[in-house]
């Protein structure tokens, strides 16, 4: 099968690296986009990529503003802050399990650019109209990034091929009602379907917490 290309111009710009950029990552992952391989990518040499972009570093965080555009996730306006801030989450949800290699990224405070503190400050303005204090806003917002981002981590683990469970495995699960009562939930965890009822009792709960409910 033929690999996908961005398409071609005879003129290189930054838009049609960063286009590449979306190509080589989707493919072979984040961790592996170099110079080099962006240059073969749009067969130039990589001095040529080096003067629209000065760094590795410039390119991911680039390919970080284009995601962040892309999702729309600040595009709604929901009335209670509660509701607006789980369509937040569930936007940023689906942005991120449809490019999940780029969740390291979005880790990394050197490559996040203008559009993702622009989504930051307006969580937390929404938190703190709401009526939580600042530092609590943060952690708060923070909890929420760390649940979405390890969400769609596990769902694609789980989508892995692998496997099967070893035998010590399966006896505890046969052993213990528990475990074994648990296990459908799980599941339901790992595919993100009981991610909004969670997010629901973390948001809820933090506003209990603070006097905000």
């Amino acid at each position: 099968m033929p690999r996908s290309r961005p398409p071609r111009s005879r003129t290189l710009s930054r838009d049609r690296i960063i286009a590449a950029a979306k190509v080589l990552g989707e493919r072979e992952g984040a961790d592996r986009l170099t110079i080099r391989a962006l240059a073969s990518e749009l067969d130039v040499s990589p001095m040529a990529i080096y003067r629209h972009v000065g760094s590795k570093s410039e390119i991911l965080g680039l390919l970080v503003d284009a995601f962040i555009e892309d999702a729309a996730v600040l595009a709604h306006d929901e009335p209670y802050w509660l509701d607006w801030m789980l369509e937040t989450a569930r936007r940023m949800r689906s942005a991120m399990a449809a490019r999940p290699e780029l969740l390291p990224l979005l880790g990394d405070a050197m490559v996040l650019g203008v559009p993702a503190m622009q989504a930051m400050d307006r969580c937390l303005q929404v938190l703190q109209q709401a009526g939580f204090p600042r530092e609590p806003a943060v952690c708060l917002f923070m909890q929420v990034i760390q649940c979405l981002m390890g969400s769609v981590m596990l769902e694609a683990a789980a989508r892995k091929p692998r496997e099967s469970a070893s035998k010590e495995v399966v006896r505890v699960i046969e052993r213990s009602d528990m475990v074994r009562a648990a296990v459908p939930t799980v599941q339901r965890v790992l595919s993100g379907e009981l991610l909004d009822a969670m997010l629901r009792d973390l948001l809820e709960g933090a506003a209990r917490q603070r006097g905000v409910l």
